[in-house]
């Protein structure tokens, strides 16, 4: 079985996550990926279409592309497959491009959307759609056993800056909590940063490979948010990644935070000032309690979000449609 990928950029840290990663998983059931990044220019695009004759699958993968295109790619591909995420295609979709969405979910005989939200926005014009989250690579995320460097209790936040609004929002609660404990600081793990008054914040590049080392010697992960359209698009992918590392989130009850925050089990949901104030003053006396709510959340992460097993179902799928491309083609001949 041969499969072909087009993205938009085949070194980007989402492509990998979602798909990229899993090439020598899809080799060891005897499935060629293929990676092609798509050229800048419609007209090389369409060249680039062509090679989708020689292949069982295509995949869109966090690409939108336009109806011409679309109509140019499905005249070349048997089977048509869109990979969807918040993090690929979400600013195109907050930018207006909804009508391309629907469009190119029309053309796609599967979509497969990192969460529920996107999966239903596909299947208002798509027959199929299958949910598969983010994995993570639970074994990379180590905890760190022996902390006597420091006595310093850290807070940590992952994101970038299209969502460091967020926590800027929730600034009023760490500058309290900094006064409150002066041990007690901020780790942000992003490509922009901000400073408080009475809480140390320590800055650290947004990158996957400083990622497991960032949050081993953390203590307590944040996700504030608010509700609206960029909140549903976004998936539980930060929150997943702190569980993995053992820490306990705190979280707004907002989005895909809602579905993999389980409130005193694997963390603590805060909607507002008092609750936040409440949910951190609570973690940081009580790290007990914490390493308890973070043991949880590994636990969960490894049963439902870990990297191989998501790109062992990802590879059935593929064989299921193959399987399928087959089979009308004898129905054809």
């Amino acid at each position: 079985m041969r499969i072909l990928v087009f993205t938009d950029d085949v070194d980007s840290e989402i492509f990998y996550l979602r798909i990229g990663r899993y090439k020598t998983l899809f080799a060891k059931s005897d499935i060629e990926l293929d990676f092609v990044e798509l050229s800048d220019k419609k007209t090389g695009r369409l060249k680039q279409y062509v090679q989708a004759r020689k292949y069982d699958v295509v995949i869109l993968a966090g690409v939108l592309l336009g109806s011409i295109e679309l109509t140019a790619l499905r005249k070349c591909a048997k089977k048509l497959v869109s990979e969807v995420s918040g993090w690929s295609i979400g600013k195109e979709l907050l930018a207006g491009g909804e009508d391309k969405f629907n469009v190119q979910m029309k053309f796609s005989d599967l979509v497969v959307a990192s969460h529920d939200f996107l999966a239903s926005l596909a299947l208002k014009n798509c027959e199929d759609a299958l949910i598969l989250p983010t994995g993570v690579e639970v074994s990379r995320y180590r905890r760190m056993v022996n902390r006597a460097y420091d006595s310093k209790i850290r807070l940590v936040w992952i994101g970038d800056h299209d969502s460091l609004h967020y926590l800027i929002n929730i600034a009023p609660v760490l500058e309290e909590i900094g006064e409150r404990y002066s041990e007690v600081v901020l780790r942000v793990i992003s490509d922009k940063y901000f400073k408080l008054h009475k809480m140390e914040v320590e800055p650290v590049r947004n990158k996957l490979a400083y990622m497991y080392n960032a949050l081993s010697d953390c203590d307590i992960g944040i996700m504030p948010m608010r509700e609206g359209r960029y909140s549903k698009l976004v998936d539980g992918y930060r929150v997943c990644q702190m569980y993995a590392a053992g820490l306990p989130v705190i979280a707004s009850p907002v989005g895909e935070n809602a579905e993999v925050v389980v409130h005193e089990e694997t963390g603590l949901l805060a909607q507002n000032k008092d609750q936040w104030l409440n949910s951190l003053s609570v973690m940081v006396e009580n790290l007990g309690i914490g390493s308890q709510y973070g043991s949880a959340g590994r636990e969960k992460v490894k049963d439902k979000f870990e990297a191989v097993e998501i790109g062992r179902q990802l590879i059935e799928v593929m064989k299921e449609y193959d399987k399928k491309g087959k089979k009308e083609e004898e129905l054809s001949e």
